[in-house]
């Protein structure tokens, strides 16, 4: 979230400046792949790193600030952890995720991103060629889906 100036006593000129720098950080994460998979990771570091730190006390993950963090390291969305799912959404409040899809930020190396658009292909043509494969089922199908087979089994194995 953007900082307002004169609130929580900060300096209305430091806030302009971190907004434009973080406004700056998300703009070239959109622009350039590399920069869009360095925050995250540095996020999730960032994260876990605090969460598991030795002094609880002193690091208290409840208070995290995880909107702002995530903004000041450039991220288009947060990033599927079990540390977020679990967080209170006040600490959530105000991220706003980019309109730019992250599947579609380019490689700024060219190597890099024709790799990578092989890659895409690769699995695009996967996943046309075995469309049972990759259904979209929620965890409680796969789950149910699992026990009935396990079912089938055991009564495969008693006859």
């Amino acid at each position: 979230p953007r900082l307002q100036g004169d609130a929580e006593g900060y300096d209305p000129e430091a806030v302009a400046g971190g907004n434009e720098l973080c406004d700056s950080l998300v703009h070239q994460a959109e622009a350039h792949r590399e920069m869009m998979e360095q925050g995250v990771r540095a996020f999730v570091s960032y994260v876990r790193g605090y969460k598991e730190h030795h002094c609880r006390f002193i690091f208290r993950f409840k208070e995290l600030q995880l909107a702002r963090l995530a903004r000041t390291m450039g991220l288009l969305r947060l990033p599927r952890m079990k540390e977020i799912r679990k967080a209170s959404k006040s600490l959530l409040k105000g991220f706003t995720e980019s309109t730019v899809n992250p599947d579609t930020v380019p490689f700024h190396d060219k190597a890099r991103e024709k790799q990578r658009v092989k890659a895409l292909a690769e699995a695009e043509a996967l996943k046309l060629a075995n469309p049972e494969e990759f259904k979209s089922d929620t965890k409680k199908e796969r789950e149910k889906a699992k026990k009935e087979e396990a079912v089938k089994a055991a009564e495969a194995a008693a006859q």
